[in-house]
């Protein structure tokens, strides 16, 4: 059926389609608009007018499917051909492979706090060789995990200075740990389904004094 629809022609399209008209059993009546009153007036339908509307009707069914699916997944520009009967036929596997989730960047994995400001503008200052390190930049969302209380919190980063070991959470998010305390900093990204599968985040291990 698919094949069909590739091979007709707008006009041929256009032609068949007002034949439409609604369903009736065989030897029943229509109801058509007489042009002269104004009233609907029934008109007898034969088995032969009822097959040509059923194939009419689900012609058009086809048709819209397939201009959904040409809408959706292709540019305007590209030419109609074997690879849009597929996508009639496999829509579901489209919606799967244009699917988006959001899974994990980076992460910097037991650091140890070295500051807690609760007066300080909000955010977590990290050392830059932790952060050029795990593939964080300044101003990006985290998530924080304090292994010792289980807290868990989002902010955002600024950088800290290079080489210092600087792992800092400042205003409100000071309240949910001490200096001491040892933390998991994740990042996350959103990509496509298929693209996910392959992605490799990076993960940091600090060493004492949260050095690399």
């Amino acid at each position: 059926l698919c094949s069909i629809i590739l091979i007709l022609s707008p006009r041929s399209i256009r032609r068949d389609l007002p034949r439409c008209k609604a369903p009736a059993r065989p030897g029943g009546t229509s109801l058509n608009l007489n042009p002269s009153t104004g009233l609907r007036q029934a008109q007898p339908i034969s088995s032969g007018q009822r097959l040509n509307l059923n194939l009419n009707l689900t012609l058009h069914s086809c048709i819209q499917l397939f201009m959904y699916s040409v809408i959706l997944n292709h540019p305007p520009s590209h030419s109609l051909g074997f690879p849009f009967a597929l996508n009639i036929l496999s829509l579901q596997t489209l919606q799967e492979s244009t699917m988006q989730i959001e899974v994990l960047k980076s992460k910097i994995h037991r650091a140890v706090l070295t500051d807690a400001n609760l007066n300080y503008v909000g955010s977590c200052t990290i050392d830059e060789d932790l952060l050029d390190a795990a593939g964080m930049i300044a101003n990006e969302k985290i998530q924080i995990v304090n292994v010792n209380n289980g807290a868990r919190l989002e902010t955002y980063i600024i950088k800290g200075e290079r080489g210092s070991g600087i792992v800092a959470l400042n205003g409100p998010s000071a309240r949910l740990a001490q200096p001491g305390d040892i933390i998991i900093i994740m990042s996350y990204a959103i990509m496509d389904f298929e693209e996910a599968k392959a992605y490799e985040p990076k993960v940091v291990f600090p060493k004492e004094g949260n050095k690399l």
